[in-house]
């Protein structure tokens, strides 16, 4: 090998070896860049979207609840629609939320108490049927497929029975017990 050949592989090896450190530092600051923007945007997204979205769930879910208290003394009908059509709004702005259950909001559980499936329909009829008081206490006592939306759900949409078999099924502890299962109480 020659001096000149020698001269050529020793400058490309020092090439590179400059290029490796170069691109080293410069992914550094890229990185340091993508980090920022990172940032910026998830900011963004909390303030933009993620807030807003629950304020307006939270909304809804008080509007369920105004429309459970509705029905819980007066079930006939009217109420009845009212209830379900006011569930079927808080149920849709949910699964917008849904979307961001991830993370610390993922670990903290919450989202099975608003709306785990599939429901335990022998642990809501029994706790109907029981001689305990419902409330917000035994509520929440009450395993995670045993309230929330997917529990309401099952109370209003009865689907072996008709509109005037569920509102007559509706005594005093199951109207109690839409009510208590509304979610604006398990979302404080």
């Amino acid at each position: 090998m020659t001096i000149f050949q020698k001269s050529i592989i020793a400058l490309a090896g020092l090439s590179l070896t400059v290029l490796i450190i170069v691109s080293c530092s410069e992914g550094t600051v890229i990185y340091s860049e993508l980090d920022y923007y990172r940032e910026g945007q998830l900011k963004n997204t909390f303030r933009n979207e993620i807030a807003p979205l629950h304020s307006l769930f939270a909304d809804e879910c008080t509007k369920l609840n105004n429309a459970s208290i509705a029905f819980a003394n007066q079930p006939n009908q009217v109420n009845l629609e009212e209830l379900r059509k006011q569930w079927l709004e808080t149920v849709l702005t949910w699964k917008r939320c849904e979307l961001y259950n991830q993370g610390p909001v993922e670990q903290s559980f919450i989202h099975n108490s608003i709306d785990k499936w599939p429901i335990n329909a022998t642990t809501i009829e029994t706790s109907i049927s029981s001689e305990n008081t419902i409330d917000n206490s035994y509520i929440t006592s009450r395993g995670s497929n045993a309230k929330g939306l997917a529990a309401i759900e099952y109370l209003i949409f009865d689907q072996n029975k008709n509109t005037n078999e569920i509102i007559d099924a509706f005594n005093d502890q199951r109207s109690i017990t839409v009510h208590q299962l509304n979610v604006v109480k398990l979302s404080k």
